[in-house]
């Protein structure tokens, strides 16, 4: 003997108990999660997918997905992907965005803005929209259109080779830095005053400087030429060395000129705290040897007259 459905040919068996258990009309309509004709699964516009009670995947409206919690993404995904975006515009596109609950904009996006750039923008959220990005303007380019602010510096490679940096010394001195080793710099070592180098010498070189000097931008002008003479006249040359090399450079002493022509500054960035230094002002020092020129061109003139 055997059983069968109603048809009196289809046997009553697992197989075809499981078959029933799935049709459409044996799904919604009985409590259970069933499949349409194409063999989709089928759940009703207010319905959930529920574990445990305390997660869920629904639907929140037409063509959105959502969870009451979060989603952790463990794999790779597709192409090496976590997520994709594979149907989005080309320009003016949002594929991500994060709110704040109750708030009209976004904190964050993952957009491609009206010139078909993909970057992040970020704001404040409440009733207003973003206000910051930063995105790709060309190859191999990153650029944003208001501030960056780096804490830590801003350095850049020419392949592995560190080549610039923008970054603070140990003494919290704000500098850029040149070369893979750091050995050549400039830095401000106090207000309205840059100083090449980071120790008490360096090399700085130009084509010309020029220093200005137009009488209109100048106060309470007076004449200087009194005595500078003297010590210019009386200043040594000489010779030395002044760094860890064997080079020897040609040069004065700042304490055998004229205090006008001498300034006292910070002794680089990595000298002792609160050490300063001599310092000779070039545009002065030629002040006063057109001074000195003039006081000897004054005694030729007297000589020859005589």
């Amino acid at each position: 003997m055997s059983i069968t459905f109603t048809d009196g040919v289809t046997p009553l068996n697992a197989a075809n108990m499981n078959a029933l258990e799935q049709k459409a009309n044996k799904g919604q309509n009985s409590g259970y999660l069933g499949l349409d004709a194409s063999g989709n699964a089928n759940l009703a516009a207010a319905g959930k997918i529920v574990w445990a009670g305390d997660t869920n995947l629904y639907r929140s409206a037409a063509n959105r997905l959502k969870t009451d919690g979060g989603i952790d993404a463990g794999g790779s995904g597709q192409a090496g992907a976590l997520f994709r975006a594979t149907a989005i515009a080309a320009t003016n596109s949002h594929p991500f965005a994060a709110f704040v609950s109750g708030e009209a904009n976004e904190r964050m996006r993952l957009s491609m803005d009206n010139a078909g750039n993909p970057g992040l923008w970020f704001g404040p959220g409440g009733a207003s929209g973003s206000d910051t990005n930063l995105y790709r303007s060309a190859a191999s380019a990153l650029k944003t259109d208001g501030l960056f602010n780096a804490g830590g510096g801003i350095i850049s490679y020419a392949g592995a080779a560190q080549q610039i940096s923008l970054t603070y010394t140990g003494t919290n001195v704000p500098s850029i830095f040149f070369g893979n080793v750091n050995d050549t710099a400039l830095y401000r070592s106090s207000a309205n005053v840059i100083d090449n180098s980071v120790g008490p010498w360096g090399t700085f070189r130009a084509a010309a400087f020029s220093v200005q000097s137009d009488r209109k931008t100048k106060q309470e002008i007076q004449s200087a030429q009194d005595g500078l003479h003297e010590k210019l006249l009386k200043a040594g040359i000489y010779t030395y060395r002044r760094d860890d090399s064997e080079d020897r450079h040609l040069g004065l002493m700042a304490d055998e000129l004229p205090d006008e022509v001498v300034t006292v500054g910070n002794a680089g960035a990595f000298a002792e705290e609160g050490e300063t230094m001599a310092f000779i002002d070039i545009y002065k020092l030629a002040a006063a040897l057109v001074a000195t020129v003039q006081h000897l061109n004054e005694r030729l003139t007297a000589l020859e007259a005589t």
